[in-house]
């Protein structure tokens, strides 16, 4: 989970009680003989009183290409946060929506949920969402494997991939470059949990670049989210039933977590 570092208690600190930084000026990565990835990371600027200032360290580590994948999706995490100023209410977060078919989305998963943290599916009445239908899509979350399973999609998404979302794994659906990065947003979307909107350019198909906005929403029980719900708006879809020609752009996000 990405936090505001200062307040945590794990990090390393001066005697001071400042948190230790080293300023990472160069930085390698390969795989090993037997298929584990490998990290080198020097510095010679940092508070660490431990080293001279100006003295070169270098440190190397080793990990699972699974543990490297984690990393990859918590470094995603944190860099989507510092970018985006978050909202402090959801009212604020509403505010941000130009498309009304997302606008409806948002507002009616706000009403289900009432005084909870987000609304479990069967608080969720989809046929209240019936016009928006065409641009929603959703997922199941296995907290145990990590892993998103497809619960629906409407037309207007179905066209565009070419087949059913119901019971396709999120990784079946996407080439793995693109499966990386849509696995990380949604992880977030579910461990913080937080409402996310992106808007301006959304993907790339060949040459073409299709602006939008994506909205994306925890869905759970007890506080703990067990899937997400999304809706998508944009214009001039190239109809192309590739999805492996798509190329997911995350242009700009507003966070709220909740």
């Amino acid at each position: 989970m990405v936090s505001n570092i200062f307040d945590e208690q794990e990090w390393a600190r001066t005697p001071s009680g400042k948190i230790i930084l080293r300023l990472i000026e160069e930085w390698e990565a390969g795989v090993t003989e037997h298929g584990d990835i490998a990290l080198s990371f020097t510095s010679t600027l940092g508070n660490d009183p431990g080293l001279a200032t100006g003295e070169e360290h270098r440190a190397q580590f080793i990990c699972t290409r699974e543990d490297a994948r984690a990393i990859a999706q918590m470094l995603l995490r944190a860099i989507a946060f510092s970018e985006t100023e978050q909202s402090s209410s959801f009212d604020s977060f509403l505010g941000h929506i130009k498309s009304p078919t997302l606008r409806a989305v948002a507002e009616q998963w706000n009403a289900a949920r009432a005084q909870q943290r987000m609304p479990s599916w069967d608080d969720l009445k989809l046929e209240r969402l019936a016009p928006q239908l065409g641009r929603i899509w959703a997922f199941d979350y296995d907290r145990e494997k990590g892993g998103f399973t497809g619960r629906l999609a409407g037309s207007n998404i179905m066209i565009a991939f070419g087949k059913s979302f119901l019971g396709t794994p999120l990784s079946n659906l996407h080439p793995p470059h693109v499966f990386e990065e849509a696995q990380a947003n949604f992880l977030q979307v579910v461990s913080e949990p937080a409402c996310c909107l992106w808007s301006g350019k959304l993907f790339r198909i060949g040459d073409k670049v299709v602006e939008g906005e994506r909205l994306i929403l925890p869905m759970g029980a007890d506080g703990r989210a067990c899937g997400l719900l999304g809706a998508s708006d944009y214009q001039n879809y190239p109809v192309t039933r590739t999805p492996e020609l798509v190329e997911l752009i995350h242009d700009t996000a507003d966070w709220l977590r909740l």
